[in-house]
């Protein structure tokens, strides 16, 4: 039996887990787009107030265009979230939602990368625990002479 065979026998009933971790890994991939795409809006937002209010602030907008899959952004809702701004405080306003939204992300993204690292800690140390229990199964069951002629081999080889 090859190694790769032998290894996936031993990593198939953790399997789930192992998807739970690479869900919450993607997951926590897309928590990172998100958090760029955001800070790059803002910062394009802040030069729009900086030229004077009223203004119309577009969120999203890049991920509004990949998720159009007509191909014709005439006309469709691919331009994001539109956000209407007309005096000072709604300004305020939003510059609190948005910091309220990337420390949310942040947040989110920490509890899914403990996540990640629980999940896959928990599996290596369960396949670890199961391998020594085997291996000290198979040590249990094998001849005394063999231990006796160990010990004698090891005597020599220490010996010389």
């Amino acid at each position: 039996m090859n190694s790769s065979k032998r290894l996936a026998r031993h990593i198939i009933p953790y399997s789930g887990s192992i998807m739970i971790a690479i869900a919450c890994t993607l997951l926590i991939a897309l928590c990172e787009m998100g958090y760029v795409s955001m800070l790059s809006d803002t910062i394009d937002a802040i030069n729009v107030i900086g030229k004077g209010l009223p203004a119309k602030i577009s969120f999203f907008a890049k991920f509004a265009k990949i998720a159009n899959f007509s191909g014709d952004s005439a006309g469709s809702d691919a331009d994001g979230l539109e956000i209407q701004l007309t005096d000072s405080n709604d300004a305020i306003e939003f510059v609190t939602y948005v910091a309220l939204s990337i420390l949310a992300i942040i947040v989110f993204k920490g509890v899914l990368s403990f996540a990640t690292t629980y999940i896959i800690s928990r599996v290596g140390q369960k396949l670890i625990l199961n391998l020594r229990r085997e291996l000290y199964d198979k040590l249990v069951h094998f001849p005394l002479g063999f231990f006796c002629r160990e010990a004698r081999m090891r005597y020599y080889v220490a010996r010389n």
